[in-house]
């Protein structure tokens, strides 16, 4: 069985799965899906969102059934049966989501310059923690009992075109920035 999302045009970027729902998402779409009784039919289409999508499959974590992901110009967190929240604020947002800094800029070269994708999120579950990479290698965390946001700073000195995104490792319960 399967389903087109043919509501917006382009290919699926991320995927994830939360408190049972799985969520879909294009660039500019996403799609809440939950399980149904008929085996023919075995996803049922709960909810589709065209003003919030995600930017790629490290762009998006799951922490205590709330989804955040990155859209291109906002980072966001929702909950099942609600609404996509906007998390970044006026000061955060031009610091994260700027042409220089961030996605934008990674989205305008992906097809002419086949970077890969440079932004992600991870939660630190031990912390509480939301990590965020961007394009020019700055890590911001956002406490999620508080909501402020900090900066960690810069990784390396050298700028590759590989860039870091934070990994949560639950096995080890820390969270790494890495070169890809």
């Amino acid at each position: 069985s399967y389903m087109r999302l043919s509501d917006l045009p382009g290919r699926m970027t991320a995927a994830a799965v939360v408190a049972g729902r799985y969520v879909a998402f294009k660039r500019r779409g996403m799609w809440v899906f939950q399980g149904g009784a008929d085996p023919k039919n075995p996803l049922v289409r709960e909810r589709f969102f065209a003003e919030f999508g995600c930017v790629g499959p490290r762009a998006l974590c799951v922490f205590e059934d709330v989804l955040y992901f990155v859209g291109e110009s906002e980072i966001y967190k929702w909950k099942p049966g609600g609404v996509p929240e906007p998390i970044c604020g006026d000061g955060m947002r031009e610091a994260i989501m700027s042409r220089d800094a961030s996605v934008a800029s990674w989205i305008e070269n992906d097809t002419q310059t086949g970077l890969n994708q440079v932004i992600g999120v991870a939660v630190d579950e031990a912390n509480r923690d939301l990590l965020t990479s961007t394009q020019s290698r700055i890590i911001y965390c956002m406490d999620l009992d508080g909501a402020g946001w900090s900066r960690l700073g810069a990784v390396g000195t050298v700028y590759v075109p590989r860039l870091t995104v934070p990994i949560w490792n639950p096995n080890t319960r820390h969270c790494y920035v890495a070169e890809e």
